[in-house]
């Protein structure tokens, strides 16, 4: 009787005991910190490595097919800027120029040909007279109602009336279609689109004509150049090498994919690895292509030459030397957590939130991560209070309103 009795004393207080660790184990102890994402813009920073250069290369090649008339330097010459170097042939530049305005010529007996058969200006009037001629017949079946009305004549006098008006109606419909096919053919006909297509052409060849005198676009030394008169050369072959000296600049290879965040005149910081000074320097030029480059770890790489000039040298910086090369961009405007936030698992990454006192977990898709902050992609739409600490709370815990600590998102 004693034990029945100890037992339905215990029942009750070990419910309480379990539902006292429920409450212990689902409920924050302390505050828990919380914020909303914040609209903002990340600074990426990266570095490359460059080198200090003063050298100056140039492959030069012929704009046509064509042969060599001149030839004035031959390699290892040394030459000054300007300096005449050889010259091609123009007649084949010449022969095409001379056919492009034959065919222009062509084209424009065309053209007059469609303007006598389409001529704008009589097919207008032809419309002109219909749509009088149509206005009389309109005037003349009101005449030929009344008379029938009347008993004056008969109904068939009104259906001869409403067939010529359909046949004037037929033929004004064809004068229309056929002023609207002359505009097309005095101002918008194919033969516009050849006519450009040539002048386009006649423009290019007239450009590769100033280049058929070939000049040394900088001071230098000839080499590769083993040409001769009455040599045949093409786009396809180079015709010499021009190496030169210049003022030193530092060129660095950026990997393709980051290259469009690399633009002529932005402002970058190089830092010279034997002596430690850094400086702000300005990005002169960028490559037009990539080049295949093997990466320390053995790995092939695509990468486009930037150009970097510093002004003034600093004293010791000397050709050769390695330099690295400080690169930042901006990010467009998104949604922006502490990297703190930030749940990283097998499964995903997630953040926790708080929604209605209970901690919710919410998978996002992350971009960037920058300063300690991180870019979301998705997930998220703005207003959500996001934990700062999730390692410190469990997904379904309880967590009233007194117990969060609002943290300024700035």
């Amino acid at each position: 009787m004693i034990k029945k009795k100890w037992l339905l004393w215990s029942l009750p207080v070990l419910l309480i005991i379990l539902l006292l660790f429920y409450w212990a184990t689902t409920t924050a102890n302390g505050n828990i910190e919380v914020q909303k994402p914040q609209v903002g813009s990340l600074e990426v920073q990266w570095k490359e490595r460059g080198y200090l250069v003063a050298q100056e290369e140039q492959v030069l090649y012929p704009p046509v097919a064509t042969k060599v008339l001149e030839v004035a330097k031959k390699s290892g010459d040394v030459v000054a800027k300007g300096d005449f170097l050889l010259r091609l042939d123009n007649r084949p530049l010449q022969e095409r120029l001379a056919q492009l305005e034959a065919q222009r010529e062509l084209i424009m007996a065309e053209v007059n040909q469609e303007a006598k058969v389409w001529q704008v200006a009589i097919v207008a009037e032809e419309i002109e007279q219909s749509r009088l001629k149509l206005a009389e017949l309109a005037t003349e079946r009101e005449r030929v109602e009344q008379l029938v009305s009347a008993g004056a004549v008969p109904p068939v006098e009104l259906e001869k009336i409403e067939n010529r008006i359909a046949l004037e109606q037929s033929r004004l419909a064809q004068a229309e279609a056929q002023y609207e096919q002359a505009q097309v053919l005095r101002d918008q006909g194919d033969w516009t689109e050849r006519l450009r297509a040539i002048e386009a052409e006649k423009a290019g060849l007239i450009g590769d004509l100033a280049t058929l005198e070939i000049r040394a676009p900088f001071s230098g030394t000839i080499s590769e150049m083993n040409l001769y008169r009455g040599q045949l050369v093409d786009p396809s072959r180079p015709l010499l090498n021009l190496t030169g000296k210049k003022d030193l600049e530092i060129q660095v290879d950026v990997l393709h994919e980051e290259v469009n965040k690399v633009h002529k005149g932005q402002e970058v910081v190089v830092s010279h690895r034997g002596t430690g000074k850094s400086v702000q320097a300005k990005v002169d030029r960028i490559g037009t292509r990539a080049e295949a480059k093997i990466s320390p770890l053995g790995l092939e790489q695509r990468r486009v030459p930037v150009y970097i000039t510093v002004d003034p040298i600093p004293e010791q910086w000397l050709e050769g030397f390695p330099i690295d090369v400080t690169f930042s961009w901006t990010t467009e405007e998104s949604l922006l957590i502490p990297r703190s936030a930030l749940l990283a698992t097998a499964e995903g990454t997630f953040l926790y939130l708080m929604e209605n006192e209970e901690v919710k977990q919410a998978p996002v898709s992350i971009g960037i991560i920058a300063n300690e902050k991180v870019q979301v992609l998705a997930g998220l739409q703005g207003d959500e209070e996001i934990i700062l600490s999730p390692e410190n709370v469990k997904v379904g815990q309880k967590i009233k309103a007194t117990q969060l600590s609002f943290t300024s998102s700035e």
